[in-house]
């Protein structure tokens, strides 16, 4: 991913942090999901319903790549004990916000980094939710990262992306072919699940080992 491509990530978010604003409750909430570039925030939980059901994170380490505010760890935290977390961000109100919400957590840290450039750490677990739904001219890029993704996890990469049949890819987020990717990542791992029975526009994939 080139230098414009991600100035074009970090503009998109700091655009909605501007507009997104409000002090009531049903704002605060809008602003949650909107900052962060969901949908909706039931679309967000369904995905990390899928995450949390596909391994056991109780004592496990998880590196969460593309992490935003946290969220992924608060709803681990909610239903596995023992999580050391890790999450990386390109957006650095993203990790200012994540930081303060969880300064008082042990063994959870969070980092603004570039996870397509930087050295990533070995952990039991690493999921990208979302992380790859950025567009970039280099069409390799993803299978770099997924294999990346997964030379870091000694146990489980999971990962989702936009689906190209349900979603039309747009100047910034890009859908992407299930059965290609599938197939992909069955030639780089043995034990590969796709689950695409949540969210009409969405696949999720847990490569094992």
């Amino acid at each position: 991913m080139n230098i414009i491509e991600k100035c074009q990530i970090k503009h998109y978010h700091s655009a909605r942090l501007e507009q997104g604003g409000g002090e009531s409750a049903d704002s605060e909430k809008r602003t949650q999901a909107w900052r962060q570039g969901w949908k909706t925030d039931a679309a967000q939980l369904a995905r990390f319903e899928v995450i949390a059901g596909l391994t056991d994170f109780n004592q496990a380490s998880v590196l969460d790549v593309g992490c935003g505010c946290g969220d992924l760890k608060a709803y681990l935290a909610q239903r596995f004990a023992g999580l050391d977390y890790i999450g990386l961000d390109l957006q650095q109100d993203f990790i200012e916000a994540a930081t303060g919400r969880y300064k008082d957590d042990t063994n959870t840290w969070f980092h603004l980094a570039d996870f397509s450039q930087c050295q990533l750490p070995l952990m039991d677990i690493v999921v990208a939710c979302g992380a790859l739904s950025y567009r970039c001219e280099n069409l390799d890029y993803y299978r770099k990262m997924i294999e990346k993704l997964y030379s870091s996890a000694t146990r489980v990469l999971i990962f989702n992306m936009l689906d190209n049949d349900t979603f039309n890819s747009g100047p910034l987020i890009v859908s992407h072919d299930r059965k290609a990717i599938y197939q992909f990542c069955q030639a780089v791992c043995a034990n590969v699940t796709l689950k695409t029975d949540y969210l009409d526009n969405d696949f999720t994939i847990m490569m094992a080992r």
